[in-house]
């Protein structure tokens, strides 16, 4: 993707290569590329680029077992959203990783990073995205 002070245009390329195992006969036709004009999409009922960093309330809470957890990021940020136990000890990394502007969905099946399922009881996520850091409990109830 393109991108200037927002995301609002949005390139693709691609090459094709075609071979014909009969004949030997090779073909190539590239690069290609598609441009998309964004801008009307992003202001649609407002929905836009956030302007703030913000770390939002996990829903379902309390859940079982699955629940989402949505996060704005306004500038391209280093971002690490990591869930917690109770004791303070780091149970699971959500995401990690370089992120480009925008509104981020994810989905937490109650399970630690080696696939274990996590018993019932408080935990904490906490966001770090640059300079900012954010705290929010939830609950799972099995």
């Amino acid at each position: 993707p393109l991108l200037e002070d927002s995301v609002s245009v949005m390139i693709y390329s691609w090459n094709v290569y075609a071979s014909d195992a009969w004949d030997s006969t090779a073909s190539q036709n590239g690069p290609r590329s598609l441009t998309i004009d964004i801008s009307g999409l992003l202001a649609l009922d407002g929905i836009g680029l956030p302007d703030v960093f913000a770390l939002h309330n996990n829903y379902p809470n309390p859940f079982n077992p699955i629940t989402n957890i949505t996060y704005d990021i306004p500038e391209v940020a280093q971002v690490t959203l990591d869930i917690y136990n109770v004791s303070g000890q780091k149970v699971r990394t959500l995401a990690q990783g370089q992120h480009e502007p925008g509104r981020y969905r994810i989905q937490w099946n109650a399970t630690n990073d080696s696939g274990n399922p996590l018993s019932s009881g408080m935990y904490i996520y906490r966001i770090h995205a640059g300079d900012f850091v954010s705290v929010k409990k939830l609950i799972l109830m099995k």
